[in-house]
């Protein structure tokens, strides 16, 4: 086999950045089956390190803030960029986000933006001005604490810059850390499972002393799935059985957490739970019930 993979990402990166499957499926026809997983990775490892090389130039990062202005903040204009630049279109805009949200939390006066919170809680949710003072103080410190990940986006994710399949791997187990540190703040005995191949991500100790197999699924955005992800990187057969992303139920595990990376928030379901829900596609907005409801636990 024989290709140059910066010369193919030079001339194909439109058409990936338009519609990834249907450019590998067209490379099909040029490579066969073991071929093709080689250049897939090789592609997406390849735009991984222009990706770093353009976060470690602020004269590209300039010019890429400079061309979204000119085109009047266009999201369309996106891909039109990420080609310029050769990187994934996911990534540019990954990147715009994070660095129009840090020069909102540098240029902007933290203090404002909680004093206009409180004034909003004050008038929309309390019909008792005593009560309000009662609750004053409280209510500004809950707010001090909250107010930086609001003007940051939340959480920071791959800010190590790290390749696709190793920061998703990274990012699984960083929810599931999520999981097991906050079951301590909130005083149960929980622990993470080390044994990759078990169908279950960690333990929690109920009231009656029980140990239950808990299972984790990380999301950024506002669904989630009970759906694991396909295995997949070199060397992987994601067409396995044994590859294939396993199905969240109430026979593998006695506790579904869906851990949010953006802000570390947690949806609990209980054993009794698990079956009803969507397999892909579960709205956090559906489930606000089950949102860091921790009595679950003990269902």
């Amino acid at each position: 086999m024989s290709y140059d993979i910066e010369n193919l990402v030079k001339s194909s990166i439109n058409e990936y950045n338009n519609n990834q499957k249907k450019f590998f499926d067209k490379l099909k026809e040029q490579y066969n089956e073991t071929e093709i997983k080689e250049i897939k990775y090789d592609f997406k490892r390849q735009l991984d390190a222009n990706f770093r090389v353009f976060m470690d130039d602020e004269l590209k990062k300039k010019q890429a803030v400079d061309k979204l202005h000119l085109e009047n903040y266009s999201k369309k204009k996106h891909q039109d960029i990420a080609n310029y630049f050769l990187i994934n279109k996911g990534d540019i805009e990954k990147f715009y986000i994070n660095y129009f949200f840090n020069e909102i939390y540098q240029s902007s006066d933290v203090k404002i933006l909680e004093e206009n919170i409180l004034k909003f809680m004050k008038e929309n949710y309390f019909d008792d001005e005593k009560k309000f003072n009662y609750l004053k103080s409280v209510l500004s410190k809950i707010i001090s604490l909250f107010s930086p990940y609001i003007l940051k986006g939340g959480n920071n994710q791959n800010f190590a810059l790290l390749e696709i399949g190793i920061n998703n791997s990274n990012q699984g187990d960083g929810a599931e850390h999520i999981f097991v540190a906050k079951a301590m703040i909130a005083g149960f005995n929980a622990s993470k499972v080390d044994v990759g191949s078990s169908d279950y991500d960690a333990i929690i100790e109920d009231e009656s002393g029980n140990l239950l197999k808990v299972q984790v699924k990380s999301f950024s955005d506002n669904a989630f799935s009970r759906k694991g992800r396909d295995r997949g990187g070199e060397g992987i057969d994601a067409s396995n059985r044994s590859n294939i992303g396993k199905l969240v139920t109430s026979e593998n595990c006695d506790i579904l957490v869906a851990v949010n990376k953006k802000n570390s928030e947690l949806f609990i379901f209980s054993k009794k739970e698990i079956d009803d829900l969507p397999i892909s596609s579960i709205n956090r907005k559906d489930y606000m019930k089950n949102w860091e409801n921790w009595s679950k636990i003990n269902e």
